[in-house]
């Protein structure tokens, strides 16, 4: 088992809009991109394919108002990932329009892959909130 966390990333809109948008997994299609097709959803799950990667589903595992959300691997879904992991977003309110917002990667992956994999977990993390904090931060 691995984990890491991302770098605490402040997102200039207030924590209520911020976790009401990521709770429903139906707001997620605004964050995808070139490398994700056949995206499908519903409040509490969806699945993807990433290029050249495979098939993907998660689901939410827990939502705290305001302050975490928890999500899984959604083990319906025939995955390509054949691990599982938990991903925890965390909220912090800082002023009435201004939120923290970290990631927190857990992989339950050999310690010989672990070693391999830690690195490109970090980045993804980090990556994660940086692409949210652009994406709250453009809507209107």
């Amino acid at each position: 088992m691995i984990k890491t966390e991302s770098k605490t990333t402040e997102i200039k809109r207030n924590v209520e809009f911020v976790y009401d948008y990521l709770k429903n997994f139906s707001n997620f299609s605004m964050m995808a991109n070139d490398k994700i097709d056949n995206f499908k959803s519903t409040e509490d799950k969806c699945s993807f394919t990433i290029k050249n990667m495979g098939d993907f589903g998660i689901k939410m595992l827990s939502r705290v108002p305001n302050e975490r959300l928890v999500i899984t691997n959604d083990t319906d879904v025939p995955s390509s990932m054949p691990f599982n992991f938990l991903l925890t977003i965390d909220f912090e309110k800082t002023e009435p329009y201004k939120c923290n917002v970290k990631a927190t990667i857990e992989l339950d992956v050999p310690q010989m892959m672990a070693m391999m994999v830690k690195k490109q977990l970090a980045k993804a993390a980090d990556t994660l909130v940086e692409t949210l904090k652009q994406r709250m931060e453009m809507i209107m």
